[in-house]
Formats: structure tokens, sequence, C-alpha cells
């Protein structure tokens, strides 16, 4: 089994904490979003081009 590090980080607005897989933003005044790692999206050929030239 593979144990991925949990990191944490303290901001005055709030706390961010996450892994590989999810994490959660918690602000220091108001709500907590969860947060979760889409799968890799490749970006399409030309576009890469067209941002690189």
């Amino acid at each position: 089994m593979i144990a991925s590090a949990c990191l944490q980080r303290t901001f005055k607005e709030g706390q961010l904490w996450f892994d590989d897989t999810h994490g959660e933003l918690r602000w220091t005044v108001g709500s907590t979003v969860p947060l979760i790692a889409e799968a890799s999206k490749a970006l399409p050929g030309p576009l890469v081009y067209l941002h690189l030239s």
C-alpha cells in the first residue's frame, strides 16, 4: 500500500489541505470547499502550438 502525504497550508484567509486525490479549503470567515483531483486532461495539439507561437 502506498500512502500519500497530506499537505497543509495555513493563511490568514483560511486553511488548505490536500493529498493526491482530494482536499479541502476552509475559509476563516465563510464556508468549506471540498476539492477533488480531476482526471488528467491533455490539451489539443493545435491549441498548444497556437499558445507557444
